[in-house]
């Protein structure tokens, strides 16, 4: 082989080797992107969950007081605890459970009783806590209920 082949070898192995460069930082600048879609996509999903059961579960509570049917409320509630479980982070779920643990008492309490009352607004509270750190909302202060 000649200097000119050795010249034409190496023009053709940087070519290959740009091309194939180019297409590696294409593929990974591309799964980023998805990465980051699927991220905002499920925070949307989360959040319209987490919004439903706080909701739902303050229905049930007002309706509980006041000696309502709580049967439509409840599957409500039901309804949104499994879509979270479907798309919550650990951390989501296991205060998730925390607070089902704590409604399913309230629920079995008499009504009047004010530590059930109590205990399910601080699991609450915990929750949503939680949710807001995994959405990035900035957290509620301590003791004020949220504005929002």
């Amino acid at each position: 082989m000649t200097g000119g082949d050795w010249v034409a070898m190496a023009g053709i192995a940087g070519t290959l080797g740009g091309t194939l460069a180019g297409y590696g930082l294409s593929l990974w600048t591309e799964k980023r992107r998805w990465a980051r879609e699927d991220r905002h996509r499920h925070a949307e999903e989360r959040r319209r969950a987490y919004s439903e059961l706080m909701e739902a579960a303050a229905v049930i509570a007002r309706a509980r007081a006041l000696g309502e049917d709580l049967r439509t409320d409840f599957e409500r509630v039901v309804s949104a605890m499994t879509r979270i479980d479907l798309v919550a982070s650990t951390k989501v779920r296991e205060c998730l459970s925390i607070f089902s643990e704590t409604f399913v008492e309230y629920m079995r309490t008499e009504r009047g009783d004010s530590g059930a009352g109590v205990e399910l607004m601080k699991a609450a509270r915990a929750f949503c806590d939680e949710t807001r750190r995994e959405l990035g909302v900035e957290e509620a202060p301590k003791g004020k209920a949220d504005d929002s």
